[in-house]
């Protein structure tokens, strides 16, 4: 087969530089055309010049397109994936940001932090401290939009974490114990979990002043946890921040003993008690000289905010709030097997 001629009398440049150059043109931002179907913000600007020397250099025309529609087709499809992507793993962000300022924020990001790893999983993996920086958000908005997303990206880092053997109550006098790696321990600024509960009760709120007002929550420190039951689904709850040196003890693993020993002041004897008997109950420790564990259900990564009916503990069932706002000790994420990711 006959190679098709190319439009300039350039030589093709060697393939690491090729790439290069293509990997360059993609990460521009789309054009005022290429845009119109997203819900980015308009703009004026077309292709730059540096992408259509790129593509005349790098692509050969063909009987219907020329070198600079073909590249173009590539940086559509490379941006409508991500952005949608992107967006689908942040919905409570893009809730308190609204439309506007959340395409605006997402397309910044991905400007500034191009994805560096082969799944979409880990796409919005630096958003957090991303938005903690970015002085274009007002101050109280920037500290609530980067808490939520630290919630949120939790949620994609519990789904696709190995596990250790449980351990049993047997195994808690001598065996070396740890933190199932699926269990994330956020340690937020603002009371994420309650302003989850009054979303759901306002259902939707109009702009972003009601928005944060109209929570009427102050600033505090917040221990959330979210792991990945052996069901697969996903959970979160608030612990006491009393309990917070132990996790983290428990985190780096070891003895009973020796995590117990770590600890400069130790908690209260019934939180401690208290504590242990529920971690256990959710399969949060594991016996770390056993191997880890990669148990892979689907490639999906997009969540399903529904209640969990799957809490047999009944102490499980009492005081806090799910996504939609249902009576359950622990919110539930399900997760669906309808994405690609």
């Amino acid at each position: 087969m006959k190679r098709p001629k190319k439009n300039s009398a350039e030589k093709l440049p060697a393939l690491a530089q090729t790439q290069k150059l293509f990997l360059e043109a993609l990460l521009e931002p789309l054009s005022k055309e290429s845009r119109k179907d997203t819900s980015l913000l308009p703009t004026k600007k077309g292709l730059s010049q540096n992408f259509k020397k790129t593509a005349n250099r790098i692509i050969a025309p063909n009987s219907k397109l020329t070198a600079v529609e073909r590249l173009d087709l590539y940086h559509c499809q490379y941006w409508y994936r991500i952005i949608d992507s992107l967006a689908e793993d942040f919905p409570h962000l893009r809730t308190l940001l609204g439309e506007k300022r959340f395409w605006n924020v997402l397309e910044r990001f991905l400007i500034a932090c191009p994805p560096n790893s082969f799944t979409l999983r880990h796409l919005g993996a630096q958003l957090s401290d991303f938005i903690a920086k970015d002085r274009t958000l007002p101050k109280n908005l920037r500290s609530w939009a980067a808490n939520i997303t630290r919630f949120e990206y939790a949620f994609m880092e519990s789904f696709a974490a190995g596990e250790f053997t449980a351990a049993t109550s047997n195994d808690f006098a001598a065996a070396k114990l740890q933190l199932q790696p699926s269990v994330n321990i956020l340690t937020l600024s603002q009371p994420v979990a309650q302003w989850l509960e009054e979303k759901q009760k306002k259902n939707e709120i109009k702009n972003q002043k009601s928005k944060l007002g109209a929570t009427s929550l102050k600033a505090r420190g917040q221990l959330i946890t979210v792991w990945r039951a052996p069901n697969h689904k996903l959970f979160y709850a608030e612990e006491p921040l009393a309990i917070l040196p132990l996790l983290q003890s428990f985190q780096k693993g070891g003895t009973l003993k020796t995590i117990i020993n770590r600890l400069k002041r130790l908690p209260e004897n019934s939180l401690l008690q208290e504590s242990l008997t529920r971690w256990q109950r959710r399969g949060w420790i594991g016996l770390s000289a056993s191997p880890l564990i990669y148990k892979s259900v689907t490639n999906s990564t997009k969540i399903s905010k529904v209640a969990s009916q799957e809490v047999s503990d009944p102490e499980e069932k009492s005081s806090t709030k799910s996504f939609e706002g249902k009576s359950t000790k622990e919110a539930s994420l399900t997760v669906s097997s309808s994405s690609s990711k």
